[in-house]
């Protein structure tokens, strides 16, 4: 029911925040208490699971970047391009999950705030 829908989306809030934070700022401490609260979210359908697995991937990737440290040039390169494939993948998983809140909202009567791109955002800068 709608309790659910609120705690899905409570938890998937929490990976985005940690996603940002280990992305852009290398800052990996709110990870595992992301990954735990993804964990323990009930399933209620299957496109909710889909985004769900898919977001913990996400921010396994962007915890394992924020621990690489390049010994090289060509180090660097590899990581600089690894962080570009996951910059898009994570672009492409907000709007399925946008189109997701969308769809499926309405029918537990709970509105769609629409979300500006907050400051927060992923920057795209290979760092």
């Amino acid at each position: 029911g709608t309790q659910s829908v609120q705690g899905y989306i409570e938890a998937i809030n929490k990976g985005v925040q940690a996603f940002v934070l280990a992305f852009n700022k290398r800052d990996i401490s709110q990870v595992e208490s992301a990954l735990e609260a993804l964990d323990r979210v009930p399933r209620f359908d299957e496109t909710a699971d889909g985004l769900r697995n898919e977001l913990k991937y996400l921010l396994v990737s962007a915890r394992r970047l924020a621990e690489e440290q390049p010994a090289d040039r060509a180090a660097r390169l590899a990581l600089a391009t690894e962080r570009q494939k996951i910059f898009l993948s994570f672009e492409s998983w907000q709007e399925r999950y946008q189109l997701w809140l969308d769809l499926e909202l309405p029918k537990y009567g709970l509105k769609v705030e629409r979300k500006e791109t907050p400051a927060n955002a992923p920057q795209n800068s290979a760092k």
